[in-house]
């Protein structure tokens, strides 16, 4: 792992995500050219506590839910600026209305992506007719894809094809592993799961955390389960 290094806004640079000091791109001072260049990204609030303060961000369960602005081409997801708070104010925006439009904004831009796990990696197979078991959620660009869980419409839509409730395993920043709830189960073994790929699997700063949350297709709810 490298050592620590800190920017002069306190923010830190190992982590791509806060790479703000280092971009050399100015946010535009008008909010209107800023909209549609607005992308979230989930992060685990434990392992960002320290720069959390600095930025603004909605919360959901244990997860941190950021906004920034994307510069145009290619690059725009590695290079993308957190906001702060002197940004949002400037533009007179709240955190909810912040908030509001980056979600519309990233969920038009980067659209969501579930395929079956066994699309997902390259396994042919003959087309079955019923709901898979397991969903691999992300988004048109591979990167950062687990935000997606959280775009409008997709908690539902997700239950629509797997046909029920389900358990959602965050394996990266860049997507979520959906399981059909088939009772046969439990979350504290899926748990054990998610915490051995991350510390094996999984490089250390695109771990999202060790939880699992679970989406309950009848009451149409959202949750960490453990």
């Amino acid at each position: 792992m490298s050592q620590n290094t800190e920017s002069k806004d306190g923010l830190n640079r190992d982590r791509y995500i806060f790479r703000r000091g280092e971009s050399g791109i100015h946010l535009p001072d008008e909010y209107a050219q800023v909209r549609w260049r607005l992308r979230i990204i989930a992060v685990g609030q434990d392992r960002y506590r320290e720069v959390l303060d600095e930025v603004p961000h909605v919360q959901c369960c244990d997860l941190a839910l950021l906004m920034l602005y994307a510069p145009q081409g290619k690059e725009g997801a590695d290079r993308a600026i957190v906001i702060g708070h002197r940004q949002r104010e400037r533009w007179g925006k709240s955190v909810v209305q912040l908030y509001q439009d980056a979600v519309t904004s990233c969920a038009r831009a980067l659209p969501a992506r579930m395929q079956n796990l066994n699309e997902a990696i390259g396994i042919p197979g003959e087309e079955k007719t019923s709901a898979p078991e397991c969903l691999v959620l992300t988004n048109e660009d591979n990167r950062f894809g687990a935000a997606c869980i959280f775009y409008p419409g997709v908690q539902e839509e997700a239950a629509s094809r797997i046909g029920g409730s389900y358990f959602a395993l965050p394996s990266s920043l860049h997507e979520m592993l959906l399981l059909r709830d088939d009772h046969l189960g439990d979350a504290a073994s899926l748990k054990d799961i998610v915490c051995s790929v991350n510390r094996r699997e999984v490089e250390e700063r695109d771990i999202l955390t060790d939880s699992v949350y679970y989406y309950d297709a009848v009451l149409k709810k959202f949750r960490r389960v453990a």
